[in-house]
């Protein structure tokens, strides 16, 4: 009754339907459009072998698609409050003793991603499944991949590093403080931001290693020379 006596108003709100239905509109007919050159790019063979997919040029291609997914993943995350009490140890009651409630669900949920092979991938770097740190990757259900040996064997994981940035700095710029007792939905949100935000991180080791192929004497050089700056640039 106070829309009908409000025309004005109701016709504002209508035009707002509108817009909102052609930006969706618009949304799906360029992400129909993306996914047409994607796939006339690859083969016209239905089977593709994971070589192929994570070929260099592959994953040079891939860099601002992971951009998007942090993005999306950050925004997702800032709906919520910071809910400060799921990253206190023993402030939540858990099955095991002394972590967070970010470290428990964090290692229940690699040990279901790590039984579908996801950190077989090159790409793929766990939080804690590693070095027996709460666990260890197991075996996985599914039968081993073969990937392209673009990186000589390596022990680097700086996700340590990732989620001490992203619980003292991320978290508190992006969400609100308080608490609004949507642990789950939180820490999902945490999950989900942390393992995009580590598979970017981590591609530079390709993006590197491309680089390196491109002009191997050259970056030989800059190497030996310790030459810090001269290899970033």
């Amino acid at each position: 009754q106070r829309l009908a006596s409000q025309p004005q108003l109701r016709a504002t709100m209508l035009g707002l339907s509108c817009v909102l239905f052609l930006l969706i509109c618009s949304a799906v007919h360029g992400l129909r459009q993306y996914v047409v050159m994607a796939n006339s790019a690859m083969s016209a063979v239905n089977q593709i072998r994971t070589a192929e997919l994570l070929s260099l040029e592959s994953i040079r291609e891939s860099l601002v698609r992971q951009e998007d997914s942090i993005i999306f993943a950050l925004i997702e995350r800032a709906q919520w409050r910071r809910n400060e009490d799921t990253y206190r140890p023993n402030a939540v009651p858990l099955p095991y003793p002394n972590i967070s409630f970010l470290d428990y669900m964090f290692v229940e949920t690699e040990k279901l991603h790590a039984s579908v092979r996801r950190y077989a991938s090159p790409e793929e770097h766990p939080f804690f499944l590693r070095n027996g740190m709460l666990g260890s990757l197991g075996t996985t259900l599914l039968p081993a991949l073969e990937y392209p040996e673009l990186l000589r064997e390596h022990s680097v994981n700086v996700n340590d590093i990732i989620m001490r940035h992203y619980l003292k700095e991320v978290v508190p710029t992006i969400c609100r403080e308080g608490d609004d007792e949507q642990y789950g939905s939180s820490v999902i949100g945490d999950i989900n931001a942390l393992q995009a935000l580590s598979r970017r991180i981590h591609t530079g080791l390709f993006v590197a290693e491309s680089k390196f192929r491109d002009d191997p004497e050259a970056y030989t050089s800059l190497v030996q020379s310790n030459d810090v700056k001269g290899v970033l640039d």
